[in-house]
């Protein structure tokens, strides 16, 4: 519920510029991804798995690649 005024928020700004809502979507999916693998990233740490988090940090990248492709 805090979350939808925003993205609204953000909707009407890329409605006004003209730019395509795919874009929007592809931008959406980065951040949670990004939100997601700094989690992981930070209990692997907290349990002093260092090299998983390193590990975790590449599939997050490799993610974010592969969503960015067209």
């Amino acid at each position: 519920s805090y979350i939808s005024p925003v993205i609204k928020a953000v909707e009407n700004i890329f409605t006004l510029t003209g730019v395509s809502k795919k874009y929007l979507e592809i931008i959406f999916k980065a951040i949670g991804i990004c939100y997601i693998t700094q989690l992981g990233c930070d209990y692997c740490k907290d349990a002093n798995e260092n090299a998983f988090a390193s590990e975790l940090e590449l599939a997050g990248k490799v993610s974010l690649l592969i969503i960015a492709l067209p």
